[in-house]
């Protein structure tokens, strides 16, 4: 028994071989696909090929081979996520600030010439404030953005101890 693909229009003999067996619906029992495996698997490789970013479609762990490629996709997705931020917004709060820690003024440019910013943010509200070096964000962690806290700090700072 033969049967054609109604994609490709090609007779093949009517076996699990040549089409995808398929449920009937709201029934136990099976039918032949109307097309045949090689263009419904045609389909899904490429339905599966990376778009220009570099990203496979429907596939959220997917992550481009490039290696540079990568690492830009995961931070724009942890922006996005984090801090719903978009990659503009971030790319012009790196411009106010010119490239430095909004505490500090230290250069937020790694030694390898990578951009290490912290995205500071209100833990309370989740509004980000800023970007800043990795000490004063660990700083502010370890103060739990506590005012009070902070201020105590800069006085004992300022008198060189109690």
């Amino acid at each position: 028994m033969k049967r054609t693909c109604i994609q490709c229009g090609q007779s093949k003999t009517a076996s699990t071989a040549n089409f995808m067996p398929r449920p009937k619906p709201n029934s136990s029992t099976m039918y032949l696909s109307r097309r045949c495996r090689h263009c419904i698997n045609a389909e899904r490789r490429a339905k599966r090929q990376p778009n220009e970013s570099g990203r496979i479609p429907g596939n959220i762990y997917a992550v481009p081979q490039n290696l540079a490629q990568r690492q830009y996709v995961n931070r724009v997705d942890s922006l996005l996520r984090n801090y719903n931020l978009e990659i503009d917004d971030y790319i012009e709060m790196v411009d106010k600030q010119r490239g430095c820690c909004a505490i500090c003024n230290e250069s937020l440019i790694g030694t390898q010439g990578t951009m290490s910013p912290y995205v500071d943010h209100c833990h309370r509200t989740g509004q980000v404030r800023g970007l800043l070096c990795n000490s004063c964000n660990t700083a502010l962690g370890l103060f739990n953005d506590n005012v009070q806290i902070l201020e105590k700090a800069i006085r004992y700072v300022v008198n060189e101890g109690i």
